[in-house]
């Protein structure tokens, strides 16, 4: 009887035994075994003289100890912007010309509202050397008082001005003109002299300045005036003028005197009394009344 109690006592602890062996290894990870199970069999690989099992992903070169890179910075050219051709126009209308100045012939012009390629520049930029607008593939230089260039002047080539053209020498037309005596004339209870001037010469004459002196008494008599007698009488008509070839008069009273040697210097000028008078000649003739 007491037999059979420890029978069934044992049984008893095999089977919670069991239970629990069964309990505890539900309750393990999963992992953890796995784990276990891989050191294993690396220690198993490792006692047999085989290599261990790298960890460095497929198709990657194991880590090395490489020197540190040298960064090198390459400089980065910013591109200078083109200005463009170099144009010209103008804030009032502009003589263009041969050269630099007014010696030189004018060719055409720069307006207000037109522009024109600008090839060249005199070293101070007061000369712009443009495109001839008027003259098609011809250049002409341009005044650069109210010019305004727009683009890379600075590239432009400086021109040495052209030597300047060699004046045409305009003969100056003679001033010439003829005197002669002409008459003494009793007039409204006087006597007067009168005189003859004809214009020799290719310029018209404006004025008159004359003299007459009589030299036994030296007496003297002046006058200058703008206009000339159209007649050699005590009513004379007046002349404004004598155009080249024309003949007028001029006369002066009283001259009372007894007749006598007498000189008379007239000078004719190219302008209007009083000075200035312009371009003068004197001539002078002795005579008697």
């Amino acid at each position: 009887m007491v037999t059979r109690k420890m029978n069934i006592r044992v049984k008893f602890s095999v089977f919670l035994s069991v239970c629990l062996l069964q309990f505890l290894a539900c309750s393990i990870p999963r992992d953890v075994s796995d784990t276990v199970e891989t050191s294993l069999a690396v220690t198993r690989t490792v006692q047999v003289g085989q290599a261990p099992v790298s960890n460095t992903p497929l198709g990657e070169a194991p880590a090395q100890n490489l020197p540190t890179p040298t960064i090198t910075l390459t400089p980065i050219f910013t591109s200078t912007p083109t200005l463009g051709i170099p144009m010209v126009i103008v804030s009032v209308d502009t003589n263009c010309r041969t050269g630099p100045g007014q010696v030189y012939d004018w060719v055409g012009d720069l307006l207000v509202g037109e522009t024109s390629e600008v090839v060249g520049r005199l070293a101070d930029n007061s000369y712009w050397h443009i495109r001839n607008l008027d003259r098609p593939g011809e250049l002409c230089y341009l005044w650069g008082r109210y010019a305004t260039v727009s683009g890379d002047s600075n590239r432009l080539p400086v021109r040495t001005p052209p030597p300047p053209p060699t004046p045409t020498l305009i003969p100056t037309p003679a001033v010439d003109f003829s005197l002669t005596y002409d008459q003494r004339i009793f007039c409204s209870g006087d006597w007067a002299l009168f005189f003859t001037v004809e214009n020799t010469g290719g310029v018209i004459l404006e004025s008159i300045e004359f003299e007459i002196v009589d030299q036994g008494t030296n007496y003297t008599t002046s006058f200058a005036t703008s206009q000339f007698m159209s007649s050699a009488n005590c009513t004379p008509g007046a002349l404004e003028n004598l155009s080249p070839g024309d003949t007028g008069y001029f006369g002066r009273g009283p001259w009372n005197l007894p007749s006598g040697l007498t000189i008379t210097t007239a000078t004719l000028c190219t302008e209007d009394f009083p000075p200035p008078l312009g371009i003068c000649v004197t001539r002078q003739i002795t005579f008697t009344p």
